[in-house]
């Protein structure tokens, strides 16, 4: 029971993690299994590096197969910290698309 209490969580947070990334201009995230999700940036090292000024970690996926230096994979969290790596996100690509005008 408690491993299935363990799985039902990891689902809800990756299904919130989703649906909160799903919302954010400029990103494309893919279906996921797991407990994290997959998206793709504009300028992936950029976004990491600022992710982690704000103090979140997220991993770059450019050694996966198939994957390249603006894929991120991010960790699902409770529902507060979901909230704030994709606010902390949506701050970053916008200032992205501010820089690039």
């Amino acid at each position: 029971e408690a491993l299935a209490a363990v799985a039902a969580r990891a689902e809800a947070e990756r299904g919130d993690l989703a649906e909160r990334l799903s919302a954010v201009p400029g990103l494309r995230t893919w279906p996921s299994a797991a407990n994290f999700c997959l998206v793709e940036v504009p300028d992936g090292p950029r976004v990491a590096a600022a992710l982690r000024e704000h103090g979140i970690a997220v991993r770059p996926a450019a050694s996966f197969p198939g994957l390249g230096a603006n894929h991120l994979r991010i960790a699902a969290r409770a529902a507060a910290e979901n909230e704030r790596l994709v606010r902390a996100l949506t701050e970053v690509l916008a200032a992205e698309t501010v820089e690039a005008r």
